[in-house]
């Protein structure tokens, strides 16, 4: 496995704009539209998975700090933090594209 180069993470966030850009320019007609409790909502499930993300990894990190971690769990990190930036990329880039999109519309 290659580390994640600058190009590949640039072309991720392209791609994602383009997306971003296209979706809602194709398919605005049918988005249901907000109401005003959607930010409240998602705001709190936010909380939700952090709070949940937070219990399981005090769980996890239990373990002795002089204790020497498995090769394989070191891989499963590695990927783990690869596929991270990429779908980070592809976020900022969708997002970035949305609102190139909506913003003029206001």
């Amino acid at each position: 496995m290659k580390p994640t180069t600058a190009r590949d993470l640039l072309a991720l966030v392209v791609a994602g704009a383009v997306v971003g850009w296209l979706l809602p320019a194709l398919a605005y007609g049918s988005v249901a539209s907000l109401r005003g409790y959607a930010p409240a909502l998602a705001l709190l499930l936010t909380a939700l998975v952090l709070a949940i993300a937070r219990v399981v990894s005090n769980q996890r990190s239990g373990r002795s700090r002089g204790k020497a971690m498995h090769p394989l769990q070191i891989a499963r990190a590695a990927a783990l933090g690869k596929a991270a930036s990429a779908a980070g990329a592809l976020l900022v880039g969708f997002y970035g594209g949305f609102f190139g999109w909506t913003f003029p519309r206001r």
